[in-house]
């Protein structure tokens, strides 16, 4: 398992990419649109026990069903839920055949939120 540290301005989080090849999380850009994804789903939100900012993350892709296009989105709010940013994207090779599915959120006890999802060839 590959562990990236990682500092967003909405507080720390600790990603964590469950393969021993891990994608490494970006900025989600134009491919990974809201208006381009065709399914999503498996989504998992957790909310800071200190600044109670939600976060959420789920699973999605350009193609109707789940494939080797899947990426993981993570997005917060910090309304209550109101708005939302998305503010990282794993996809660990655009078109495949490796993809990134069932993510996590969970708030840990000492206040950081872990992301996690599982990374892996589509064949399988």
């Amino acid at each position: 398992m590959k562990k990236i540290n990682s500092a967003l301005a909405a507080g720390a989080v600790v990603i964590l990419g469950l393969a021993a090849e891990a994608a490494e999380p970006s900025r989600p850009d134009a491919d990974h649109a809201f208006a381009k994804r065709t399914h999503s789903g498996i989504p998992s939100i957790a909310a800071s026990a200190k600044s109670g900012r939600l976060w959420c993350t789920w699973y999605g892709g350009p193609t109707p069903t789940e494939d080797q296009n899947n990426y993981a989105i993570l997005a917060t709010s910090a309304d209550g839920g109101d708005t939302w940013k998305e503010v990282w994207c794993v996809d660990p090779d655009a078109k495949g055949p490796r993809r990134a599915f069932d993510p996590q959120v969970w708030a840990a006890p000492d206040g950081s939120l872990l992301w996690s999802w599982t990374d892996r060839d589509g064949s399988a």
